[in-house]
């Protein structure tokens, strides 16, 4: 990673972010894209629970900042409608973009990619899909679920580690660390995403908080001109 921000400074003199069409330039693996493809999910989740949605999925609208996988930023968000059933449809629209796009890029054809077409010919394209994501994406692309990449994986590794403490017969000492260790790892990665994101959306947080204080503010002030309203009739 280090050595593509490297090339793009000597380019154009700005190593601090490089758009998701340019890292796609240079060489990268599964791994790579794994590790991207999580922390990518990890935004647009913080994103949504921000009262947000992604208006652009195109790989020159997402940026990498700072040579690191882990700090991903959408650059065009739109504010979504305080409707649940609303929320509920776009953020399960996002879903299925953001998938397509991940996939669009493990099959390296993107550009020639339609929605219709994955979801007719999903199978065609699972070969190319790390095995353990393939159920998930299977998922959203033909049922239209609406589930977060984290999620399923933090789902999935703890099903596993339940599935061989069935097999092996009960919680030794051994299996009772794992699944502490497990849970911790769950909370400082979920903790360290938060901060991450905090620091990259920072302006969604004040937006945040300032439609909070105009919550709270509008009643105080209707009781402010309920009561000067009172007063003036009273005195008339």
């Amino acid at each position: 990673m280090s050595k593509v921000f490297n090339k793009l400074s000597k380019r154009d003199g700005n190593a601090s972010h490089i758009t998701l069409r340019d890292w796609l330039i240079y060489y990268y693996d599964k791994d790579s894209l794994a590790v991207l493809f999580a922390n990518m999910d990890s935004a647009m989740k913080y994103i949504h629970n921000k009262g947000y949605c992604i208006q652009s999925f195109n790989p020159v609208d997402i940026e990498i900042l700072n040579s690191s996988l882990s700090q991903i930023k959408f650059n065009h968000l739109m504010e979504m409608s305080s409707d649940f059933l609303s929320q509920k449809t776009i953020i399960k629209e996002d879903i299925g973009k953001s998938a397509f796009l991940q996939i669009g890029i493990y099959a390296k054809c993107l550009d020639k990619l339609n929605p219709l077409f994955l979801k007719e010919n999903f199978d065609k394209f699972s070969s190319f899909l790390p095995n353990d994501v393939v159920p998930y994406y299977r998922g959203v692309i033909e049922r239209n679920a609406s589930v977060y990449l984290g999620d399923y994986l933090q789902e999935k590794t703890k099903r596993e580690i339940e599935a061989l403490d069935r097999e092996v017969g009960g919680l030794s000492s051994d299996k009772k660390l794992v699944k502490s260790n497990f849970a911790g790892k769950l909370f400082e990665y979920d903790s360290m995403n938060t901060a991450v994101n905090d620091s990259i959306y920072k302006q969604l947080n004040s937006n945040q908080e300032s439609a909070f204080v105009r919550f709270l503010a509008l009643p105080f002030l209707l009781i402010v001109l309920g009561l000067i309203l009172f007063t003036i009739i009273f005195i008339i």
